[in-house]
């Protein structure tokens, strides 16, 4: 499990290396409030997302890949299903959304394109190839967008944050067209209806995801409604330093689910020291070298954030354990 651990957290770790490369360039490119911005409408858009996609990308891997029979399952009906799920509880969300005056009209309907997209994303390679087996691709797949991004970004070198989030919608709604293609041509059309279970499966995923990305994401909602949004740009900054934790939580969570899911040998222990022994790398990393990573990264633009290093420390631990 430790090797697979490695040799997925270094896809974990390529993805997240362009997530950073994105907000970092952003963070050099955009103005302190577009900045602040940009980290408002990227949490906005997780929890959207997260929201509408039902917990269906993990509930497809726990219902579907124990069978061992993907290809037998009329899949394709299935993903119809959700997209329909989520589409209408992403335009609720966004609806709730116009109730705020941190959002524009345009950052809305931006957000939403995004949301609806990246979640069928999810739902296609974390959910239906992962169940089918193809872990590699699916992880590959579900973190395309970011790669594609940081290229259009480095190209175009956006503005504003609304001319971000543009190319983003792009990124998202390529990933989710080309996860679709690949399911196409990857997993055979079968018979047999995916039993409802799966729905009620997916509402304690989708109660545990929830919870989740709030952890992670709700700061910085809460925050915009009470600093302006330059003090959020910063703080989002020492966040988006802080992402190691977020990819040792993606691939424990991500590797873990289907293991659990197949067998019932799962050795508790020895993955528990497993995933301690990390933890600890990355705490001992961010202590020696958070602060000079903060200045290399941002060019000593947000140094006087360093401070918030040793409280995300912690609460980065808190995500992973």
């Amino acid at each position: 499990m430790l090797k697979k651990l490695l040799s997925s957290g270094l896809i974990n770790v390529i993805a997240t290396l362009s997530q950073l490369g994105v907000i970092v360039w952003l963070g050099r490119l955009l103005s302190d409030e577009h900045y602040g911005q940009v980290h408002l409408l990227i949490s906005t858009i997780a929890v959207m997302s997260t929201i509408s996609l039902a917990g269906q990308n993990n509930a497809a891997t726990r219902f579907l890949a124990p069978k061992k029979q993907m290809a037998a399952f009329q899949w394709l009906r299935y993903a119809g299903r959700v997209g329909m799920v989520s589409s209408l509880l992403t335009i609720v969300s966004g609806a709730c959304l116009t109730l705020s005056s941190h959002y524009t009209n345009a950052h809305i309907i931006i957000a939403m394109i995004c949301g609806i997209s990246f979640c069928l994303a999810q739902f296609l390679a974390a959910g239906i190839l992962r169940a089918y087996g193809r872990t590699a691709l699916a992880l590959t797949l579900n973190h395309g967008w970011a790669l594609l991004s940081l290229g259009l970004v480095a190209i175009l070198k956006p503005q504003t944050a609304t001319a971000f989030f543009i190319l983003l919608a792009i990124s998202h709604l390529t990933s989710v067209l080309i996860s679709f293609v690949v399911c196409l041509f990857q997993i055979p059309f079968g018979e047999t209806q995916v039993s409802s279970e799966v729905w009620s499966e997916g509402c304690w995923f989708w109660l545990i995801s929830a919870s989740m990305i709030l952890g992670r994401h709700l700061d910085r909602i809460l925050l915009a409604a009470f600093v302006p949004f330059a003090v959020l740009g910063g703080y989002g900054a020492v966040v988006t330093l802080m992402g190691g934790f977020d990819v040792l939580m993606g691939t424990v969570g991500f590797l873990l689910l289907p293991t659990f899911a197949q067998t019932d040998d799962v050795q508790l222990r020895k993955r528990i020291a497993e995933v301690g022994l990390l933890i600890l790398g990355a705490v001992c990393f961010y202590w020696l070298f958070g602060e000079g990573l903060l200045n290399l990264l941002f060019a000593g633009r947000y140094d006087d954030s360093s401070h918030l290093i040793p409280i995300l420390l912690l609460a980065g631990v808190a995500k992973v354990a």
